[in-house]
């Protein structure tokens, strides 16, 4: 039986989610009075949830400056989709041979989800997508490790999303991706998916470097 969140992990989750949708911006001071009774909450495990924030890479604390939500630059992003090139290829690899008619049903309704979602609503939606795509792989390890990676990546897309308006072709590459799956051939389906991943990658750099000025994208 699933144990409840601790407090601490509850605070964890209410301040992730809410610097992944662009509440807390990046660079912002987080004094800990102010947000405690911003969202309602104790000082103490507060203390202990921004401190597990900074593991996980949310916020930067500074010695003698306090606790800031972390900037996302061009070298995390970097790092993000490189680390997602290293594992999202295999996990679908082994999981197109153990591909269901149900899993396909289920990654079929997702993309039609994703068409018609509301800009706010396609990280979440994106990340259903790619792990049900996976899941049959039985890598509970990599879809964990894979499911943090893609709440930095969430963050990111929400925060520029307005410039970044794609989401018709990101979701046509996720068509041929299942297209791929239901011909059960896995070395294409890695190959379009490879493609996909590092074309977003470039896109989301080529945006940072321009701070967002006449670049084009898409969301994952």
């Amino acid at each position: 039986m699933r144990r409840p969140p601790s407090t601490v992990d509850a605070i964890v989750e209410l301040l992730q989610d809410a610097i992944v949708r662009g509440d807390l911006p990046q660079g912002m001071p987080l004094r800990q009075e102010r947000i405690a009774q911003k969202f309602g909450i104790s000082k103490i495990p507060l203390r202990e949830a921004l401190a597990k924030l900074d593991a996980g890479g949310f916020v930067t604390t500074h010695p003698r400056r306090g606790v800031f939500v972390s900037e996302m630059s061009a070298e995390k992003i970097e790092e993000i989709f490189q680390l997602r090139l290293s594992i999202e290829p295999d996990l679908l690899r082994y999981a197109v041979p153990r591909m269901t008619a149900a899993d396909m049903a289920a990654v079929e309704a997702i993309i039609e989800k994703f068409e018609a979602a509301d800009t706010g609503d396609l990280g979440d939606i994106n990340w259903e997508l790619h792990r049900a795509l996976y899941r049959a792989s039985g890598r509970e390890l990599s879809l964990q490790i894979l499911g943090n990676l893609y709440l930095h990546v969430d963050r990111y897309v929400r925060l520029h999303m307005g410039m970044i308006d794609r989401q018709k072709d990101s979701n046509n590459d996720h068509r041929e991706l299942l297209a791929a799956c239901r011909r059960r051939d896995a070395e294409q389906a890695v190959q379009i998916l490879h493609a996909h991943i590092d074309n977003i990658r470039l896109a989301i750099r080529r945006f940072v470097a321009s701070d967002g000025e006449g670049s084009n994208g898409q969301p994952e």
